[in-house]
């Protein structure tokens, strides 16, 4: 390839240059004359590109060779063009190179350059702070991850908790049902036993009647026995005194005799009857299954105290009484308003300062059996000297129109005492239940009855309370139940204090001494205020 450029160049040495040579290159003319398109523009871009290739000096002749090969091409030549003296007729030598510019632009290039170094460096330090917070992220996440954990173990926790919470609360909805059934099933039972109860007591009222009726009878036979013996007695003895006198004649005697017998026969007759009527009376008068115990007979009153000095008013209460001069505490007997002419025994307390109360209930010894029905509890009993109810009627008339006062004196079985007081103390008529109504408390037993306040009155026959059952069947006793009861005065007495029963049923004051104490004394006590106190 080499020595076929340089004979075309000795070539071109003895001929001119023309431009139909840039169209001629190869070997000869006729193969110029058949290059194609391709051929022509191959050779005008070595021409362009030789000058801008590697220059090579060797002997002064400069050598300019294409460093990229051409495939597939027939123009792949090298051409030595021998330099003239002088410099090339068609290339000045260039001038001595000047690398300001190239020094500039290295400077430019190594200014970009340090700014992008400083770019870096900073993307580096950004990068860190990147690491530093993709570190602590890092740390966050695992923080999160744990106190997420925590959570889950404690959702899961807590919904164990839920389901045995649910668990519990269905056993429990299940007892609560189970309950109140046996409660229904209880309250049912004590309906009929109170039923039965009810018929036991009619039927033991009509007993009393009958046995009355043959009490009346027995006399009625003991007198007509008594009259017929004396008849016989006397028609003995006028027949012996009559035979002794006259010697009588056999038909009179035989006629006494007849008599006589007749007497004898009709006093056997009178004495079978006293002895059936006896037996009836054995039968009826037996014992009887009760469902509670009967009270004791309580002792008459006695009379000393009962007389009043006709000069002076009448007594209303014990306050009059104390200002007539006694000062004994005892019975005493009372006019309540409108019922002038039958006088009410009282026991007065003179002893507790300042004296004249009127006890209305006391429970002192357990000898008045207080589980009574309602007619029982309106008109009063009891003994004013021992276990005592005044009767709701008389507290009514007593108190009705107002102006008494209340103090209940509580005592427990070491001797230890304490007291409630209530500044107001009514109690409403039969139409209104005999409903409570209180004034405003002080004492140092706590306050057990405010919490009956405005109730009405409630016995085992009788249910006025707001309780879905009878207070008076549970508790044993009358009295202004709400549902049920803070304090019962007027239950069972139970000895000694703390007691076992299955309901709370005793004579308590919750506040004092609790509910499962019984009380040894008890006293319910009013006295006027105002002008009930003066006139």
């Amino acid at each position: 390839m080499v020595g076929t450029g340089e004979a075309h160049l000795s070539h071109l040495k003895s001929t001119p240059v023309s431009p139909g040579w840039l169209t001629g290159v190869g070997p000869s003319s006729e193969t110029a004359d058949r290059m194609d398109l391709s051929t022509v523009a191959c050779a005008l871009l070595l021409i362009i590109i030789l000058p801008s290739e590697a220059t090579l000096q060797r002997g002064g002749v400069r050598r300019y060779m294409s460093t990229r090969p051409l495939d597939n091409q027939q123009c792949a030549y090298t051409f030595v063009v021998p330099q003239a003296e002088g410099g090339c007729p068609y290339q000045q030598d260039p001038p001595s190179q000047d690398f300001t510019n190239d020094i500039q632009q290295l400077r430019e290039q190594v200014s970009q350059q340090g700014k992008i170094i400083n770019g870096m460096a900073s993307s580096i330090r950004a990068s860190k702070g990147v690491a530093s917070a993709v570190q602590a992220l890092e740390n966050g996440k695992r923080v999160v991850e744990d106190r997420l954990t925590y959570l889950q173990m404690q959702m899961l926790k807590d919904e164990a908790n839920r389901n045995a919470h649910r668990a519990e609360m269905a056993t429990l909805e299940k007892t609560i049902m189970n309950q109140t059934l046996q409660y229904v099933q209880l309250y049912h039972m004590y309906q009929e036993l109170m039923a039965a109860y009810n018929k036991v007591n009619t039927a033991m009222e009509n007993q009393t009647a009958t046995i009355e009726a043959l009490m009346k009878t027995v006399g009625g036979l003991a007198r007509d026995r008594e009259d017929l013996t004396r008849q016989v007695a006397r028609l003995k003895k006028t027949g012996r005194h009559g035979s002794d006198r006259h010697g009588g004649s056999r038909s009179s005697q035989t006629r006494q005799a007849q008599v006589a017998s007749e007497a004898v026969v009709r006093i056997g007759d009178i004495e079978d009857i006293d002895d059936g009527v006896g037996s009836r009376v054995s039968q009826v008068t037996q014992p009887q299954p009760q469902p509670r115990p009967q009270p004791k007979p309580q002792p008459k009153l006695p009379k000393g105290n009962y007389t009043w000095n006709d000069t002076l008013p009448k007594p209303r209460h014990c306050a009059d009484i104390q200002r007539a001069g006694k000062a004994t505490s005892g019975v005493y007997r009372i006019y309540l308003p409108d019922h002038h002419d039958n006088p009410v025994p009282v026991y007065c307390d003179m002893d507790t300062d300042p004296g004249g109360w009127t006890v209305i209930q006391k429970r002192a010894n357990g000898t008045v059996n207080f589980f009574r029905n309602w007619a029982a509890y309106k008109s009063g009993f009891g003994d004013p000297r021992g276990d005592f109810w005044l009767g709701l009627d008389n507290m009514h008339l007593l108190t009705g129109r107002g102006g008494y006062k209340l103090q209940i004196s509580l005592e427990d079985w070491n001797g230890i005492k304490a007291y409630a007081e209530y500044n107001s103390f009514k109690v409403d008529s039969e139409d209104n239940k005999y409903r409570l109504r209180l004034g405003k408390y002080h004492g140092n037993s706590g306050d057990a009855l405010t919490w009956h306040n405005n109730m009405a009155f409630t016995t085992k026959d009788s249910d006025n309370d707001p309780f879905i059952g009878n207070c008076a069947g549970y508790q044993r006793g009358g009295w202004w139940y709400n549902a049920c009861a803070h304090s019962n005065l007027n239950g069972i007495y139970y000895p000694g204090g703390y007691y076992s029963s299955r309901y709370q049923d005793a004579v308590y004051w919750a506040e004092w001494r609790g509910g499962s104490y019984s009380l040894k004394t008890v006293m319910m006590k009013v006295r006027p205020t105002g002008n009930q106190a003066l006139t």
